[in-house]
């Protein structure tokens, strides 16, 4: 057995590999005996176990699933097991989970994972201090799932599984979408418009009303879920658990939730603007992407986990401009900022607005800040 150091260890012995990198042997060929080195376990599910491990000849990290053929069989998942397979070996992505390759050994199905030291997002999201995300933080993810949903959806691929067990948090903890066992694709010719499906699957919490009622769906079932994974990140649970399923049924329904006190006025307008009984008014995927609350909590987020690179009077990197996509205007306000964060001169600061951010920046002297900002 070999172990990989925490990667906030200073001595660490991992280095994460590029992602188009892989073992190099194919992977039809792999054994678990021969070619792996097993590690620790990074998890367990209903029809298996994935753990660390490393290639004997390349000394390559991986994560294997290991898939149990029995249990398959019994509850009758033959057909999903293959469909996840097809779907999930195809996917390349830097927010997606690479498959490597995948191989049956004895009595197993094996899959040949990339490996996120990260851990699960549902995990990091237990051990915050108040079991929930600050808005720059879940702005920062929602918009990388954004992007890993774009690109599932450009190839007719609906998730209909997001949540944060299936988020996973790479080396430099990006987000990395993982298990596609609900994933199906979506496919279409030129003459015909693209499937609408009907059968109910993913989880109870996070169930969109078109599959609650029976209805045929589309992929804007995967936006209902990204609403109802934004207020989970902000509040610590999703809006509408209930210990009763009836209840849940309901809930979704009637789009029975209200808000905590914390959670911006910009967060609950963004949320509402996705979590609409009608797919058609969801905002779409870039329109979520360009919202007010995505682009500005963002930079805050950018700018706190940055912090040391560059000062607000520097000028600013054209390539930070570009993947934040913003104006240096904007940017620059969002740095003065920061930098009375880092002075200690704001404890706590909650943005409501990009409108609100310009005013607290251009005002003087600072304690204008706290009065133009909830603290």
């Amino acid at each position: 057995m070999f172990q990989v150091t925490d990667r906030n260890q200073s001595q660490s012995t991992f280095h994460p590999q590029k992602i188009d990198s892989q073992p190099a042997k194919p992977w039809k060929l792999w054994k678990i005996e021969k070619d792996f080195e097993i590690g620790r376990p990074l998890g367990e599910g209903k029809f298996g176990h994935v753990y660390l491990a490393r290639t004997k000849k390349e000394r390559f990290i991986v994560a294997l699933k290991v898939i149990h053929a029995k249990q398959i069989v019994e509850d009758k998942m033959q057909h999903q097991i293959n469909r996840e397979t097809d779907i999930h070996i195809k996917l390349e992505h830097p927010n997606i989970i690479q498959m490597y390759g995948y191989f049956r050994d004895m009595d197993k199905i094996v899959y040949v994972l990339e490996f996120a030291p990260g851990g699960e997002v549902y995990t990091e999201l237990l051990n915050e201090e108040y079991k929930r995300f600050s808005e720059s933080k879940a702005s920062t993810y929602i918009y990388q799932i954004t992007h890993a949903l774009n690109y599932l959806h450009r190839n007719n691929i609906i998730h209909r599984d997001i949540k944060p067990e299936n988020l996973l948090l790479g080396y430099y903890g990006e987000i990395k979408m993982a298990d596609f066992g609900w994933s199906i694709e979506n496919t279409s010719t030129p003459t015909v418009r693209k499937a609408r499906r009907k059968t109910l699957c993913g989880t109870l919490d996070y169930l969109p009303p078109e599959m609650v009622k029976g209805q045929t769906y589309d992929e804007r079932v995967d936006l209902w879920c990204l609403g109802v994974l934004c207020y989970e990140f902000l509040v610590g649970n999703p809006p509408f658990e209930t210990h009763d399923r009836a209840a849940t049924y309901k809930k979704i329904a009637e789009l029975s939730f209200t808000y905590p006190k914390w959670v911006s006025l910009e967060a609950q307008r963004f949320i509402n603007k996705i979590l609409v009984h009608d797919p058609s008014k969801r905002l779409s995927l870039q329109k979520v992407q360009n919202h007010p609350w995505i682009t500005t909590n963002r930079m805050i987020w950018y700018c706190r986990t940055n912090a040391t690179s560059w000062q607000p009077d520097q000028e600013v990197p054209s390539a930070m401009l570009s993947a934040l996509n913003v104006t240096k205007i904007d940017l620059t306000l969002v740095i003065n900022l920061h930098q009375l964060y880092r002075e200690e001169k704001l404890k706590k600061i909650r943005i409501h607005s990009m409108d609100n951010l310009i005013d607290s920046i251009s005002s003087s002297p600072p304690t204008s800040v706290f009065e133009a900002m909830r603290v």
